[in-house]
């Protein structure tokens, strides 16, 4: 796998990979800065693993979403310390398949909330399930 990085202008860059571009943009007017692509990474993989382990499951859901909140140090490097994750969903899951399936993702499956850890971020998680 490859990525490029082009310098735009002030603290813009476009990022080319996998035949698709980003801008990414410390400033955040035309795209995300550059620690938010981070968290959004780890909202979709978790999401994700997380959906694709109830689908194994057969658990019959019908909505799923996930919200992120965190803390960086307030000097540079700024790296994050704590992360929460917050997952809901509907339809006829059980409180014990929705356990099992984020205990696997944050142990196993998803790449970004395994490094986040190693690297010493504090990541939470929590849940609700809507009948």
């Amino acid at each position: 796998m490859e990525c490029h990085a082009y310098y735009l202008e002030k603290m813009k860059v476009k990022i080319v990979m996998n035949g698709k571009d980003f801008i990414i943009d410390a400033e955040r007017i035309e795209g995300n800065a550059p620690m938010d692509t981070i968290i959004s990474a780890l909202a979709a993989c978790t999401t994700i693993s997380i959906i694709t382990i109830l689908k194994r499951m057969h658990e019959d859901f019908k909505d799923f979403s996930s919200h992120v909140s965190w803390e960086q140090e307030p000097d540079p490097p700024r790296v994050f310390k704590k992360i929460e994750l917050f997952y809901s969903v509907s339809g006829k899951v059980s409180e014990e398949s929705m356990e099992k399936a984020i205990n696997l993702t944050f142990q196993k499956y998803s790449p970004s909330a395994v490094m986040l850890q190693r690297a010493g971020v504090e990541l939470k998680h929590s849940f609700k399930i809507e009948q």
